[in-house]
């Protein structure tokens, strides 16, 4: 299985993320991103990386009838 980095250039950050961290319960970022790494490849390693509609019709993105106003 692949691995990806998740260390983003520091040039083009867009996210404080040690806020990120803070507001999502994690003492510092890289324990945020070790978890999010876990989750990530449990999530394909399990198969159950695909559509979610909890969170595909949310309001993010929105349900069909508002997509296809």
């Amino acid at each position: 299985m692949a691995s990806y980095p998740q260390m983003p250039k520091r040039k083009s950050v867009l996210i404080d993320y040690q806020k990120l961290a803070k507001l999502t319960g994690f003492a510092s970022y890289s324990t945020f991103r070790e978890t999010h790494k876990e989750l990530v490849n449990e999530s394909v390693t399990n198969r159950t990386c695909g559509r979610q509609p909890g969170w595909s019709e949310s309001v993010a993105v929105g349900s069909r009838s508002f997509v296809d106003l």
